[in-house]
């Protein structure tokens, strides 16, 4: 099993004290035995696990061009599994369907990584646009 060493965001939501929480997040860190494959961001703080979507170089590049803002950046983990399930998609006949796209950032890193311009396939994007 591959490990990669962490992936330290910092976007949380719903705290009372966003100081106090972050601290006690770096409190627990600190007293992790073997402190590798620790992910926090998107209100996701897990340690011990295998980061090699990190390792992913169309995944993490097509991050670091289309990621803009701290909230983009802080879902990696996420849109990883958005990858995966897209490319686990493609393997069947059929289109790929995604509900929720927002501003269409984890499509772009969706569409960049998988080179989706070569796929003949079509992918549909659904989202709300009004709350």
């Amino acid at each position: 099993m591959t490990m990669h060493p962490n992936c330290l965001a910092t976007s949380f939501w719903g705290t009372k004290n966003y100081a106090d929480f972050v601290g006690g997040m770096q409190q627990s860190i600190s007293n992790i035995k073997v402190p590798a494959g620790i992910y926090t961001g998107d209100n996701l703080f897990t340690f011990n696990r295998n980061l090699s979507f990190l390792e992913d170089s169309a995944f993490t590049e097509s991050v670091v061009r289309n990621a803009t803002t701290e909230v983009e950046k802080s879902i990696v983990w996420r849109t990883s599994i958005l990858l995966w399930a897209a490319r686990n998609g493609l393997k069947p006949e059929g289109d790929l369907v995604q509900g929720g796209c927002y501003k269409g950032t984890s499509v772009r890193i969706l569409c960049e990584a998988l080179d989706f311009a070569s796929i003949d396939k079509k992918y549909l994007l659904y989202d709300l646009f009004e709350h």
